[in-house]
């Protein structure tokens, strides 16, 4: 969300120098418990993990003529209206995932934001089986990355789509950088990273697939090269 309420990104030019200088996860953080319930024999078998704000939409508070939606929120103590425009293909991508992936909203936005603009995408829940905010991320650098591992699903079955790649910066192999979105109507890129999705239904290890495509483990090579 813009106006200084949510805003975790770094440069383009800084991502993978980040993500090549990530730390082990501490000790103390793998130990915690998993952010989901065991899954059940009626869930797909692939685990969709899916970022909300740049990605699914894009929010403000400042005026904005053509949002979609509009509501209240509450921080510190003061009622703001938040603004949202959806993402081109948004309805079309969550139900045609809803009935092939067990699909997780994952985002490093605050809940109290979030929750509230979830309950208006998906009122009934029936898209969205899961949903995980800013207190399940690991604060890395003043980044909130989110670590897979403590989904407790098999790694090899999990996909995730941010427009952060630096937030996945743990499990490389599972992630998809989908291009910012704000405000371009003709923005196709849901369409494009579903077709690709759907690429995945069957296969018994999503990881090289995604490798292969969008070689994020060389550009973090490429990037760490200079302080080698």
């Amino acid at each position: 969300m813009e106006s200084g309420v949510i805003d975790f990104s770094i440069t383009e030019q800084n991502i993978y120098q980040f993500i090549a200088s990530l730390p082990p996860i501490p000790v103390e953080l793998k130990s915690r418990p998993f952010l989901l319930p065991r899954k059940t024999r009626s869930s797909p078998p692939i685990t969709l993990v899916l970022d909300l704000d740049e990605t699914l939409v894009h929010c403000t508070t400042d005026p904005d003529p053509n949002s979609d939606l509009v509501f209240p929120v509450e921080l510190d103590s003061t009622i703001i209206q938040v603004r949202c425009r959806l993402r081109p293909g948004i309805q079309e991508f969550l139900e045609r995932a809803a009935k092939h992936f067990e699909v997780v909203l994952f985002t490093a936005s605050q809940k109290i934001y979030a929750d509230r603009l979830l309950n208006l995408l998906d009122p009934e829940r029936k898209l969205i089986r899961h949903r995980l905010f800013r207190d399940s991320c690991i604060e890395m650098s003043e980044i909130y990355v989110k670590d897979l591992s403590l989904l407790g699903r098999d790694l090899s079955q999990v996909v995730i789509v941010d427009n952060s790649p630096q937030v996945f910066g743990y499990q490389l192999s599972n992630g998809i950088p989908i291009v910012s979105w704000y405000h371009d109507p003709r923005d196709s890129e849901l369409y494009s990273v579903y077709s690709f999705l759907e690429s995945l239904l069957g296969t018994d290890d999503v990881r090289p697939h995604i490798d292969r495509k969008y070689r994020m483990q060389d550009k973090v090579r490429k990037a760490a090269a200079p302080f080698m």
